[in-house]
């Protein structure tokens, strides 16, 4: 089983931050939600800001849980955990060498705002999950943190 965390990222002109991607798979790539996998030992939230702090150089605040996605991948269960965040940084690309370090292939960080987050599609996003995660954000339902206990 692997353990994942997503975060969308509000400013605070409640526009959102999507980073550009491509993996091996899609040289093409796609918008992404910042995510990526929980360390051994590491908690949850912990996870979450290293993540924003690698991929898109953004010190956040969570301040809300989007929900949980459980899938079966290469015949391994992920769950992913789902979060809101708010910054004032403006995010910026990670350097190269950094990427390399992580394979990761990130080429551009964005501001969405929410009208613009209405009019993309799924095949505009990285994957199927990044585009169900946006959807969820644009509902308007962050639960509280409270759901959440991490010991």
């Amino acid at each position: 089983m692997r353990i994942k965390v997503a975060v969308v990222v509000e400013n605070s002109a409640k526009k959102v931050l999507l980073i550009h991607e491509k993996t091996a798979r899609d040289s093409e790539g796609g918008w992404n939600t910042i995510k990526g996998s929980v360390d051994e030992g590491e908690v949850l939230s912990k996870a979450a800001l290293r993540e924003c702090m690698e991929e898109a150089i953004v010190d956040v605040q969570i301040v809300g849980f989007l929900g949980i996605f459980i899938r079966h991948v290469d015949g391994s269960l992920v769950v992913q955990f789902n979060y809101l965040a708010t910054t004032k940084d403006s995010g910026k690309v990670p350097d190269r060498e950094e990427q390399v370090i992580r394979d990761e292939m990130i080429d551009e960080v964005r501001w969405f705002s929410r009208k613009q987050l209405e009019i993309l599609e799924e095949e505009d996003m990285l994957n199927e999950g990044a585009y169900k995660l946006i959807q969820i954000y644009l509902k308007n339902r962050p639960y509280s943190l409270d759901l959440i206990t991490e010991t």
